[in-house]
């Protein structure tokens, strides 16, 4: 656990290790205190010329996507992953035959919420389709290759219902976002 410490970041810096990846993890949606953690790292790397194998890793939210005053260069050189439940590849050909449809009926480009409802309807109704109306008893083991989402639903040992449980590691990498795991 750190504290900010100065802006120089030499309080930080004494606290992370030269030789190996610094994974720093800031669960904050307050733009400012993100922006002052962000300069501070990148000070850190700054102090460090000769410590040439450390790395830092930060990991945040993906909310933080919206935030334009976030300095791109230091999302790079920190690396910035998040956590998230959805992630859309627009070089796959999936998602490029799915927003020109998308344009062609709507004449305009879907938004993320326009691909998730898609990824939605497609999983459940072809789940309801290939299993009837008691499709969440098969749910457990139905795998479909979608445009934004992954569904994993493990089995509920309350019997209470499903939640999915799927999480994708998201690395701001070479100015885009690419997915760390599938």
């Amino acid at each position: 656990e750190l504290t900010l410490g100065n802006s120089n970041g030499r309080d930080i810096s004494i606290k992370l290790r030269k030789d190996t990846v610094n994974v720093v993890i800031v669960p904050s949606t307050n733009l400012k205190f993100i922006s002052g953690v962000f300069t501070r790292l990148n000070n850190v790397l700054n102090l460090n010329p000769y410590a040439k194998n450390m790395k830092i890793i930060i990991f945040g939210l993906e909310d933080w996507n919206k935030y334009e005053d976030l300095n791109l260069m230091h999302r790079m050189r920190l690396h910035q992953h998040y956590a998230s439940y959805r992630f859309v590849d627009y070089e796959a050909e999936k998602t490029t035959k799915l927003i020109t449809s998308f344009r062609l009926k709507y004449g305009t480009d879907p938004d993320v919420y326009g691909i998730q409802g898609f990824d939605i309807g497609y999983y459940f109704m072809s789940a309801m389709y290939l299993y009837g109306e008691n499709f969440d008893n098969y749910i457990v083991h139905y795998q479909m290759d979608l445009v934004q989402n992954i569904f994993w639903f493990p089995r509920n040992t309350d019997l209470n219902g499903s939640e999915n449980q799927s999480v994708r590691i998201i690395e701001y990498s070479d100015y885009k976002l690419i997915l760390k795991n599938n």
